[in-house]
């Protein structure tokens, strides 16, 4: 059994959305609180109970993962960007993550990179919530928004109807075994750390294209099943 989140909470909406403990911000951004969530496992005889680890994963890691454990080959037609994390979800000792860095996009958009301990943040633009967290289902500022319409898009749109403004973010790197919060910037006393980093990110980059750079995607993947 797997138990785990899509997202972090929709910290607009409250109560009602639930909290990101010591991480920043939520839901729709890239940072701590918008991407770290709980991924409970349960395997009677193979996870040990009450096991934990620390290792960084996603849920991309799903797919190689679940093919391993049936025995059943992976698709050779298309690149599959996940891992197979069985002995870190063992529990094994010394299991590592598999991936040299994570990439967090947000549409078009590749906003940071993790890798270790270390995560870069890209210049971007993101929301935060406009006010004091909303209650009873409804989301901050409420009363006071003014969106143009249900078909208004983009992050103005998300913006005017769910209770956030438009912040921006500049490079920023942080430590996140020392920092997990997201509060002090070290990019500018660890620039080979920004470096390696953005190293990392560039092929990357090259390959599902950015909309932060004007990069043009060279290797997109498909969207969903194509059969």
């Amino acid at each position: 059994v797997l138990f785990f989140s899509d997202n972090g909470p929709w910290l607009s909406y409250g109560e009602h959305a639930g909290s990101a403990g010591p991480y920043r911000e939520g839901k729709l951004t890239s940072y701590e609180g918008g991407v770290r969530v709980p991924c409970l496992a349960r395997w009677p005889g193979r996870i040990p109970a009450g096991a934990s680890t620390a290792e960084p994963v996603m849920t991309i890691d799903l797919l190689p993962t679940v093919a391993r454990l049936l025995g059943a080959p992976l698709p050779a037609d298309r690149v599959i960007d996940g891992k197979d994390i069985l002995p870190v979800l063992e529990g094994r000792p010394g299991a590592r993550s598999p991936h040299e860095a994570l990439f967090f996009w947000a549409g078009d958009e590749l906003q940071a990179v993790r890798s270790g301990r270390w995560k870069l943040h890209f210049p971007h633009p993101y929301l935060t919530i406009a006010g004091e967290p909303g209650r009873g289902g409804k989301p901050s500022n409420w009363g006071k928004l003014a969106p143009q319409g249900m078909g208004q898009s983009g992050m103005a749109g998300i913006a005017s109807r769910h209770g956030h403004k438009v912040a921006q973010q500049e490079l920023a790197l942080y430590d996140l075994e020392s920092d997990p919060g997201e509060s002090r910037n070290l990019a500018e006393q660890q620039p080979g750390v920004v470096a390696r980093l953005s190293e990392l990110a560039r092929p990357m980059r090259v390959a599902l294209g950015d909309a932060l750079t004007g990069t043009k995607a060279q290797a997109a993947r498909p969207v969903g099943l194509d059969r």
